[in-house]
This record gives structure tokens, sequence and C-alpha cells, in this order.
């Protein structure tokens, strides 16, 4: 199942993209 480790990357970007935004 492919949709795990989209998800886990999706979440992975956000977090990183929520983190820079904070910045």
């Amino acid at each position: 199942m492919m949709w795990l480790l989209l998800a886990r990357v999706l979440a992975a970007m956000s977090r990183r993209f929520a983190q820079r935004s904070l910045v």
C-alpha cells in the first residue's frame, strides 16, 4: 500500500512547510 508512504511524505512536507512559515 503506497497510501502509507504518501501520507508520511505529505505529513513531513506539511511539517517542514509549517516550520519554515513559522520562522
